[in-house]
């Protein structure tokens, strides 16, 4: 998660000098004489700096940003990464959901809240959750002392100080009769021998962002909390009405009106929602295995199928979902765990386990399962659909009628009328499902797609816009595929203009339809109007 710069990191490329021009400063990715790299950025008036030497990184598997030294001793977080899958550098703008910068007036250079939002200090933010054993160490000058047990996420982040552990084990009679006897090792935190709820403790720790009432201290000196603590003890979990130094409302947009986190790293308050947590077994390492499955999730194998939820809910069979055994729709998680959080530019699960419902026609609520894969329908549909396959449920709607053309489905309107997250994730379902996915409502997708694209004003929702323009064209033609592959979210809006004309004659008339441009603006100036801060 996070190294120094060696032989295995950065990850990035920098012995091929590159460039990327955005928000009208231009980044230079290179090498010094010694082969270290390092980045010029042309524009950016960074404490008058131009050349920042890299010499730590974070993250490996989806994006990778860089860390440089400042003049008072601190790692900034610099504005640029390099995007893993698409091996390309990119500004954290296509990531983080911040609108592209209003362009620098002439023979002035671009302002640090502008250009570099993101540009952040490692010592007393990202340290915290992407290493083991922390303590900033700032000082009464604001400086910092920093220092760390572990770089990178290793054992100690479960499993508590490991020194004592490893001093008694290295008598291998113990280590027998501890093998031997299921004696619990009391020198070691095993998060498998803990209750359910400090199970959780751990994990929340880092994946359900908090707060202390004693900052000062935990800056000086770290969090307090180890593996085995009560959490609660030294922190606070963030909700949607926490209040930030007498504040009201400060977090409000990390959640969905109803309570339910549409973030990531909120997955602790999200399970603390969910009704399965009233099972005093149930725990995060109910459904994930700290050494099983993919990194990228380390689910347990038999999460990865109904058996988890089913072992609980075993008058649950395979009719239950209304859905073909096997076909999208069918497996629990698609119901009751849909993809209505956002992070690393991309939807993933919400942990609010819980029952579909039809929201009201509200575009700033919490998308309904059942239109995040049947995107062209509506409302009402929904609302009949679950009074039909689930009708014992106890549920009582409240009636809503809408119109039902395509152009009042509810995600065509999030696309461009929703507030930065709720664009991501319409943009994402746009491409994601292709449920009776016919010639007209095919055209009608790909051309929304391409007007976001074009024209919304985020670089993030653009790439996953871009994403699944490349996923409903998945079979199309090398020349078609390597025009998606060319196109950069972050390249002006001529540039982007180019790729849109470039895709739209190959493609020919036929295989795109256009959105209503007065409806579209109509949207979008409900939209301009929603500023988010993300805090991821």
């Amino acid at each position: 998660m996070t190294q120094d710069v060696g032989a295995n990191s950065p990850i990035a490329d920098f012995s091929d000098p590159s460039s990327l021009t955005y928000g009208g400063v231009a980044a230079h990715f290179g090498q010094d004489d010694g082969g270290a790299p390092q980045i010029a950025f042309e524009g950016w008036d960074y404490e008058g700096r131009t050349v920042f030497e890299v010499t730590r990184t974070v993250g490996s598997r989806r994006y990778q940003q860089f860390l440089a030294p400042t003049s008072e001793g601190q790692l900034l977080r610099l504005p640029v990464a390099w995007d893993v899958e698409a091996e390309r550098f990119f500004h954290l703008n296509g990531a983080f959901l911040t609108p592209d910068p209003p362009a620098p007036e002439v023979g002035h250079t671009v302002s640090t809240a502008d250009y570099g939002r993101h540009a952040a200090s490692w010592n007393d933010n990202c340290l915290f959750c992407h290493n083991v054993g922390v303590s900033p160490g700032r000082q009464r000058d604001g400086s910092f002392e920093t220092e760390f047990a572990e770089l990178g996420i290793s054992c100690e982040a479960c499993h508590g100080p490991g020194r004592a552990h490893t001093d008694a084990n290295s008598d291998p009679l113990r280590r027998y009769w501890l093998h031997h006897t299921d004696t619990a090792d009391p020198t070691i935190i095993n998060p498998e021998r803990l209750s359910a709820s400090r199970r959780n403790d751990v994990c929340g720790r880092c994946h359900g962002q908090r707060l202390t009432d004693d900052i000062d201290t935990v800056l000086a000196h770290g969090d307090p909390f180890i593996p085995g603590d009560l959490l609660d003890a030294s922190s606070e979990p963030l909700w949607r009405d926490t209040p930030l130094n007498g504040e009201e409302h400060v977090f409000a947009l990390r959640f969905w009106p109803d309570g339910a986190p549409r973030l990531t790293a909120y997955e602790y308050q999200g399970t603390l929602q969910s009704r399965c947590s009233l099972d005093e077994e149930f725990s995060c390492t109910t459904c994930h295995g700290m050494h099983e499955g993919d990194p990228r999730g380390q689910l347990r194998p038999e999460a990865e199928s109904d058996t988890v939820c089913v072992s609980c809910h075993s008058e649950v069979d395979s009719a239950h979902s209304g859905h073909a055994e096997g076909e999208p729709g069918s497996a629990c998680v698609d119901c009751h765990m849909p993809r209505t959080v956002y992070g690393i530019v991309a939807g993933h699960r919400n942990h609010r386990i819980d029952s579909p419902v039809a929201t009201s026609p509200s575009l700033d609520d919490r998308p309904d399962a059942c239109t995040t894969c049947h995107i062209e329908e509506s409302l009402p549909w929904v609302q009949a659909q679950i009074e039909e396959l689930w009708p014992d449920d106890g549920h009582v709607a409240e009636p809503i009628t809408t119109n039902t053309d395509p152009a009042a489905a509810i995600h065509r309107q999030r696309l461009f009328g929703g507030d930065p997250i709720v664009r991501a994730l319409a943009a994402q379902y746009t491409g994601s499902s292709v449920v009776f996915l016919g010639p007209s409502s095919r055209a009608r997708r790909v051309g929304d797609l391409m007007n976001v694209m074009l024209e919304d004003s985020y670089p993030a929702v653009r790439r996953i816009a871009s994403r699944s323009l490349t996923h409903l064209f998945a079979d199309a033609s090398e020349r078609t595929q390597a025009i998606l592959r060319d196109y950069n979210p972050e390249g002006t809006v001529e540039a982007r203009a180019e790729t849109i004309q470039a895709l739209q004659t190959l493609l020919g008339e036929h295989a795109w339809i256009a959105p209503d441009r007065a409806w579209v603006a109509q949207l979008r100036r409900r939209a301009a109007n929603v500023n988010i801060e993300i805090g991821e």
